[in-house]
């Protein structure tokens, strides 16, 4: 694994060096949609460690579920293959559509998929698996303002 690198299956032991010394963010609310519930808590922790406030969905119901509910969240990370056989990419456009001023991007393990090629092409970030944490900072420093 890249030095900085973060495993998003990782759920305990050793942590990698960037992610115990990137100083909190505190700011900010991210809309995580993922279906893997290891994948999900991996998020949890390294968000609440940065003081970041994120709600975790496993589907595109449950996502928009919160935003009808009144959450608006600054970025939106879909994951691309969700267990329910729904595009994360489609989501990720759905959500965006509905929260113009949110940023996003998509989250995968994938390295060929045709979706992650169209959101490429399409001009939206793909960040692949495992996510490198000093880039998610760095990301999150600049959307979450």
């Amino acid at each position: 694994m890249a030095s900085g690198a973060f495993d998003l299956s990782m759920m305990s032991g050793a942590w990698p060096a960037a992610a115990r010394v990137l100083l909190p963010i505190q700011r900010g609310q991210i809309l995580i949609v993922e279906d893997d519930p290891q994948v999900c808590a991996a998020w949890e922790l390294l968000l609440q460690g940065w003081g970041v406030h994120a709600m975790l969905a496993e589907h595109s119901a449950q996502a928009i579920a919160y935003l009808d509910a009144g959450f608006a969240p600054q970025v939106i990370l879909c994951d691309e293959r969700l267990r329910s056989g729904e595009s994360g990419f489609e989501l990720l456009k759905a959500l965006l559509a509905r929260l113009p001023q949110a940023h996003g991007a998509m989250v995968s393990g994938e390295f060929s998929s045709p979706a992650l090629k169209q959101a490429e092409e399409e001009g939206y970030l793909v960040l692949r698996k495992p996510v490198d944490t000093e880039l998610i900072h760095g990301l999150l420093q600049r959307w979450l303002t």
